[in-house]
Parts: structure tokens; C-alpha cells; sequence
């Protein structure tokens, strides 16, 4: 009987093409992660260099809840959440620097357990004076 079960070869290419399947699977899942990666840093990239600018331009008003605001409008309705942000401020030089922080689920993190993955992008803003009396401003980003 179990030399009858292993000389019949029907359902091999079943059985192969779930073996084969499995991997292709695996890779597929593995390069959508890392493209939702890739994507979740650059949106986080474009919020924190928004937040530093709208930062140095409210340092004569606010710059922390300029900042907040700026990240917050950037995060919206993007693939990241749990966004947070932490301002330094330097009013000598005019410049505010952004630490902008957040997560972002990960296909093959739900199914292995791990979860989201955290995302963190630095930017740094200036505010230069046209004139020589102070104003109008002028505000750029800065490495």
C-alpha cells in the first residue's frame, strides 16, 4: 500500500506549486513592506521640514504650537500615525530644529508580531532678515 502512495504522481504539481508559492509570497510581502517604509519616512521627511519652516516663521508669535500644527497638517491622512514632534528653538539665530517622530504598520510586522515600525526625520529651519531693520523675513531650510 505506501509503495502504491509514493510511485503515484498525481498532485505533484500541487504540491510543488504550494512549495514554490509560499517564498514568492514572502518576498512580495517583504518588498511591500519596504516600499511602504521608504514612503512613511519621506512623508515624515516633508512634515518635519514643513513643521521647521512654520516653526521659524511664527518665532516671534509661537514656535512649539506653530510646529505642532505644521506636523500635525502634514501627517493628516497619511499611512503614519502616532506622530510626534520635539521643537528647540534658538531666537539668537532665528532657528528652530525639528525632531519629528512616528509610526508605521508593516504587513510582515502584523504577521510576525513585531507591529508598526517606528520613523524618526530631523529638519532644521532659519529665519534671515531682507533688510537691514529686521524685516520682512526670509525663511529657509538648513542642514
Amino acid at each position: 500500500m505506501l509503495r502504491c502512495f509514493w510511485s503515484d504522481e498525481e498532485g505533484f504539481l500541487l504540491a510543488l506549486g504550494a512549495l514554490v508559492l509560499l517564498p514568492l509570497i514572502l518576498v512580495a510581502a517583504l518588498v511591500a513592506d519596504a516600499g511602504q517604509g521608504w514612503r512613511a519616512r519621506a512623508e515624515l521627511g516633508a512634515a518635519a521640514r514643513s513643521a521647521a519652516l512654520a516653526g521659524a516663521h511664527g518665532l516671534s508669535e509661537d514656535p512649539v504650537a506653530a510646529a505642532n500644527a505644521a506636523l500635525a497638517a502634514g501627517l493628516a491622512g497619511r499611512s503614519l500615525y502616532d506622530g510626534a514632534v520635539s521643537v528647540s528653538v534658538d531666537l539668537a539665530l532665528g532657528r528652530v530644529e525639528i525632531l519629528a517622530t512616528a509610526r508605521t504598520p508593516l504587513l510582515l510586522g502584523g504577521l510576525f508580531g513585531t507591529g508598526p515600525t517606528n520613523l524618526a526625520a530631523r529638519a532644521a529651519a532659519v529665519r534671515e532678515a531682507t533688510t537691514p531693520e529686521g524685516a520682512p523675513w526670509v525663511y529657509r531650510l538648513v542642514p
